[in-house]
């Protein structure tokens, strides 16, 4: 049997940049029980489908979200169900902090006893002009266990794997989806900043991340990751070994001998450049049952061309299996489904994760 060979290349087009975030308005009073809150607000559905279990981030940066020991009201810590060291006293609710509606199917993945800062992921469900508010409650001393909820409850039941790799202190290849399909580090590539939290980088042919076996993933698929690159000549393909110039950035399963997807026929870009030291979006969705896939590049759909389908068994992430194309910048925010997302839950995807909504003032 073979095998499903993915790849990820950059092709030359019209780039934008990352927008700074969406701030929600500011909290308008202290709350009963809680030290202090605050309000985050995504904002509603762009397209017209409404988006049911979508995982969208939500981010804050306050000196309340401190520890007390470094002049915070965080009182109590605690370690999640990601292995994050997380404020037990910290909530997330619907209603003021004065009487809390707790939300459910949110994580934190990342905070800062230091320096305040925070990043959670929350499943919400996304409808056209209908903006979510959120609370966010922190300082409790009656607190002393983690308010968030059980692993992968912020994605719907159609993810594989998620790897957010850490807050870029050190690599973490942890899958925060429902899997276990931990990355494994093959010599040294290490943790940085990312677009959110922490990525992976450090890539050459004998440093990269490995999958465990996957025996989940049949049908429809859909992958997406973002990327920093620092060499300008790549392509957006799916397919089997790479030929010409160009380096892979992403998921990279072992192949059969002929390509799986290939972006068009005989694509090239020769010298063309691509913007570099910016962080770009790229999905690969596969309709098994159709025979036809989808490429999006910073949310915008690419033609692409269906040719044969295998399961996927394993996959690299930072090179191809020939240990020949390593990626030239980091990686995050890596995403695995078994079901074909739609253009809609690309763009708020990229539109989430480009622009993260953000807490205001902790009052």
């Amino acid at each position: 049997m073979g095998y499903l060979f993915w790849h990820l290349y950059l092709i030359p087009m019209l780039f934008q940049n990352l927008g700074p975030s969406t701030t929600g308005a500011i909290a308008s009073a202290a709350p009963a029980g809680w030290l202090h809150q605050s309000t985050v607000t995504i904002p509603a559905a762009t397209g017209s489908s409404t988006l049911t279990g979508i995982a969208l981030y939500v981010q804050a940066s306050d000196t309340k979200l401190k520890s007390v020991a470094n002049g915070g009201t965080v009182q109590h810590t605690t370690t999640n169900n990601l292995g994050v060291t997380v404020p037990a006293d910290f909530t997330l609710s619907s209603t003021a902090c004065t009487s809390v509606t707790t939300v459910p199917n949110w994580n934190i993945y990342t905070w800062s006893a230091t320096a305040g800062t925070m990043t959670i992921k929350i499943g919400e469900t996304l409808t056209t002009g209908a903006a979510i508010t959120l609370f966010g409650c922190v300082g409790n001393s009656t607190i002393t266990t983690y308010q968030g909820s059980a692993l992968c409850t912020e994605f719907d039941g159609n993810t594989v794997g998620y790897w957010a790799f850490g807050d870029g202190t050190s690599l973490n290849g942890q899958d925060s989806g429902c899997s276990g399909l931990n990355l494994t580090p093959t010599g040294s590539p290490i943790g940085t900043g990312g677009l959110v939290g922490g990525a992976v980088t450090s890539f050459s042919n004998s440093d990269y991340l490995t999958s465990p076996t996957i025996s989940t993933v049949t049908g429809s698929v859909t992958v997406s990751m973002w990327t920093n690159i620092a060499t300008a000549t790549y392509q957006i393909s799916f397919d089997g070994p790479l030929t010409g110039s160009g380096g892979d950035i992403a998921l990279l399963p072992s192949f059969p001998t002929v390509p799986y997807f290939q972006y068009g026929t005989a694509f090239s870009i020769g010298s063309s450049s691509v913007t570099t030291g910016v962080w770009h979006h790229i999905v690969g969705t596969k309709d098994d049952s159709a025979g036809t896939i989808f490429l999006y590049y910073d949310g915008v759909q690419q033609p692409a061309t269906f040719l044969s389908s295998y399961p996927m068994t394993t996959f690299l992430v930072g090179n191809n299996t020939a240990l020949t194309a390593p990626l030239t910048g980091p990686a995050d925010e890596l995403q695995l489904d078994n079901t074909l997302r739609s253009p809609d839950w690309v763009t708020e995807i990229f539109q989430n994760q480009s622009t993260v909504p953000t807490f205001a003032t902790f009052i």
